[in-house]
């Protein structure tokens, strides 16, 4: 549970992160540019196994709705974890 709200939190924040860089380059070059995946791929770093798996459609994919769907529902089931397992009692 700790480290499936963990991992959804990081991935709420890392996707309003995007919204706001999204957000920013909107007002700044009034034009509306989204960050998809090719561009995680080429900001991650020198990963060569990751280069030639993200292509075609799913390298069009705008992030920031994958990650906040993402982290909501992992911090969804973590919930329903806690309570599913706050009224199992074995005595």
């Amino acid at each position: 549970m700790f480290v499936a709200r963990l991992i959804g939190r990081v991935l709420l924040i890392v996707g309003l992160m995007v919204l706001v860089r999204d957000l920013l380059l909107w007002f700044d070059l009034a034009r509306w540019v989204p960050m998809n995946f090719a561009e995680v791929v080429r900001l991650v770093g020198n990963f060569s196994s990751m280069r030639g798996t993200i292509a075609g459609p799913v390298a069009d994919v705008w992030v920031c709705p994958v990650l906040l769907v993402l982290g909501g529902a992992l911090l969804w089931l973590a919930r329903l974890w806690a309570v599913r397992r706050s009224r199992y009692r074995p005595f």
